[in-house]
């Protein structure tokens, strides 16, 4: 929520979020809705010494190739080179350096550059040809909805102030390119959990935003670039952001009311507001 203050002590109060709340919000969502670990986990290991190879407590579903590993034997450094969901064993790049059963902690140290809400000039840090990547960019959409305001007026208990209250829908465009091998299906299923995970409804409702359930179906659109065809797949969806924003003005108790006729002065007065 932000406030203006303005040059006559006016006050604009307003839960409208700016473009990069936003975006930083739907770049948080995407990464979650996909999988990737946006904070570092715990996970419960048994580690040999001189291997390479951890059995994992219980499932290693949330787990995936590329996760930063931390703990007790595991070596500086470590990342997960693979995942065995069957056997429920991770393979590391790094040898244990002792027997232990242990909780580690796994993070994923690229994920916001899986799930961009900016684009480089030029150069690096781009994506390779074989990396998944979805970019996600966040745009007002001129709706007819949009429009419509519902507009109160009260006093603060004082009488000092008066107090305009305005209730209005924004309406925004969000757009997600994914590249990658892996493009389309991201793309599909990102689309089923928009309208489908309660994790994601109530984690825009706490930001006062709300999807409109009509998603049209993710379009896979491979792109020509430097001389190589690269799997591209589009989703595009609209939500609604309620605001809410309240102008506060000043008002007088007491104003002196003078009348004049063309000799000078007739009557001088003062009117109290009730």
């Amino acid at each position: 929520m932000a406030t203006i203050t303005f040059p006559d002590g006016s006050q604009l109060t307003s839960t409208a979020l700016t473009d990069n709340q936003i975006q930083t919000a739907f770049q948080y969502i995407t990464a979650q809705a996909l999988g990737y670990m946006t904070d570092a986990r715990p996970v419960d290991i048994v580690t040999g010494k001189g291997s390479y190879v951890c059995q994992v407590v219980g499932s290693a579903n949330v787990l995936y190739k590329g996760l930063a590993i931390t703990g007790v034997a595991i070596q500086p450094e470590s990342v997960i080179e693979s995942v065995d969901y069957v056997n429920s064993t991770i393979t590391l790049s790094k040898s244990c350096i002792s027997d232990v059963s242990t909780t580690a902690t796994v993070n994923d140290p690229m994920v916001w550059s899986k799930v961009r809400i900016g684009w480089q000039p030029e150069g690096q840090p781009g994506p390779s040809f074989d990396d998944d990547t979805v970019f996600v960019r966040c745009s007002i959409d001129d709706t007819e909805y949009a429009h419509m305001h519902d507009v109160t007026g009260s006093a603060s208990d004082d009488g000092t102030k008066s107090i305009q209250t305005d209730v209005f829908t924004r309406s925004w465009k969000t757009y997600w390119t994914f590249y990658g091998p892996n493009s389309t299906d991201l793309a599909r299923a990102l689309h089923s959990i928009l309208v489908t995970i309660q994790f994601v409804a109530d984690f825009l409702a706490d930001r006062n935003l709300y999807v409109n359930p009509e998603i049209t179906l993710p379009s896979r659109s491979p792109e020509l670039f430097q001389g190589r065809w690269w799997e591209r797949s589009d989703l595009e969806a609209r939500f609604n952001e309620q605001v809410t924003e309240t102008f506060i003005v000043g008002t007088v108790k007491t104003v002196e009311v003078k009348t004049y006729t063309k000799d000078g002065l007739l009557n001088d007065f003062t009117v109290t507001t009730p």
